[in-house]
């Protein structure tokens, strides 16, 4: 299960396994994003990537903790998909 103190790249994240929620998320087998949602938060993030059918690929929960590591593992998605920004600071 994927934690916030760690980064995981997309390949090996799974679909079902999320956020530190462990909410469940819709059952796929292609894995290869065609969006990322990007939900920002004070101290952490969620990239949620969706395939051509507006399923979901994979989750990634990102720590703010460490700036390089955030930024590796943000670096490590697919290039050239679009990244939709959501933030909310309160």
């Amino acid at each position: 299960m994927p934690s916030l103190k760690g980064c995981l790249l997309p390949d090996g994240i799974l679909s079902g396994v999320v956020s530190k929620q462990n909410k469940t998320a819709m059952k796929t087998t292609d894995r290869t994003a065609a969006v990322v949602g990007l939900d920002v938060h004070r101290r952490f993030s969620t990239g949620t990537a969706r395939n051509a059918e507006d399923k979901i690929a994979w989750r990634q929960p990102l720590e703010h903790v460490d700036p390089t590591r955030l930024r590796r593992c943000v670096e490590d998605w697919p290039g050239g998909i679009p990244v939709i920004l959501e933030s909310s600071f309160g």
